[in-house]
């Protein structure tokens, strides 16, 4: 995730501090417009007490390319809070932007401060870290470092690691993975379809990985069935009741039920999206898969 310059913060038309600037700041969306409303009048000492040190240091310097927020009054935004434990991320949506500015915070001492994310490193999940536990048919698990990704991942009541699925399919010991998934470059969708991707190309950008083995002996079928939903529609819509699109374990339902395997991937009602839908944990929470392999990416932000 790419972002923008810190100095565009003392731009015209920034967004001052407004309702969070009131006395007791309680969520991270309010310390987030108060920070903002310092920057502008150039109080450090104020600053200083939402943020952590070493991000203070970087906004002093004016050298960060993490975004303290560039904001203009004119413009219709729109703020999802997510908040896991003692750290939190709040996006700011604007209008006719399809990507959001992330802030990420962690909570000290009872106070949430703007932190520094811990996951600049490039470097990610090691090919030698899984592929000598995978084997064809697995389910691959995966969560990363996006406002969607935690989204998912808040609607699970079981496990919370997770927001993607996939299917490993292995032939001469090349691995690939078949999933439904949306590609973006430049802000704009380039794929969204059921696709097959080298298990080195699926692992960019992961935060963490998990394999999961269906107990019973059809799993070896799994691959073979997922190759016929090649080029089938995303589903952004994330609906249950038509297979003409498919989202990722939406997609691995229908393989199991397709190579009559006796296992039910359990759907949640969300009360948010007033839907059923399949999460991920149906998976990883699931008496009928055992995990083989779950690895995290060095640096992450937890």
């Amino acid at each position: 995730m790419k972002y923008k310059l810190f100095a565009a913060v003392t731009a015209a038309g920034l967004l001052a501090c407004a309702a969070g600037c009131r006395t007791g700041i309680r969520s991270p969306e309010n310390v987030l417009f108060h920070v903002m409303g310092q920057v502008q009048k150039g109080d450090w000492e104020k600053v200083y007490q939402y943020v952590t040190p070493d991000l203070y240091n970087l906004i002093q310097n004016l050298q960060t390319d993490i975004a303290i927020g560039v904001y203009n009054a004119k413009q219709r935004r729109k703020v999802i809070e997510t908040i896991n434990g003692d750290s939190a991320y709040v996006s700011v949506y604007f209008k006719n932007e399809e990507n959001p500015v992330v802030f990420y915070f962690r909570k000290y001492d009872g106070k949430w401060k703007i932190d520094v994310p811990f996951n600049k490193t490039e470097e990610g999940i090691a090919l030698e870290d899984i592929i000598p536990y995978i084997e064809d048919g697995d389910i691959i698990l995966s969560g990363e470092d996006h406002l969607s990704s935690y989204y998912i991942r808040s609607l699970s009541s079981v496990d919370r690691r997770f927001s993607h699925s996939g299917i490993i399919y292995k032939r001469n010991s090349v691995l690939s993975v078949i999933s439904a998934d949306v590609l973006q470059e430049k802000n704009k969708i380039t794929r969204s379809e059921v696709m097959e991707r080298p298990i080195e190309e699926y692992l960019t950008g992961k935060d963490n990985i998990g394999i999961y083995r269906a107990k019973n002996n059809n799993r070896k079928m799994f691959s073979n069935k997922a190759k016929e939903y090649l080029g089938v529609p995303f589903d952004l819509k994330y609906t249950l009741d038509n297979e003409e699109e498919l989202y990722c374990t939406q997609l691995v339902k229908v393989v199991i039920r397709e190579t009559h395997t006796p296992i039910q991937l359990k759907a949640t009602y969300v009360e948010r999206e007033k839907k059923d839908i399949i999460l991920p944990d149906s998976i990883s929470g699931s008496d009928d898969f055992e995990e083989i392999r779950y690895v995290e990416k060095r640096g992450k932000f937890q």
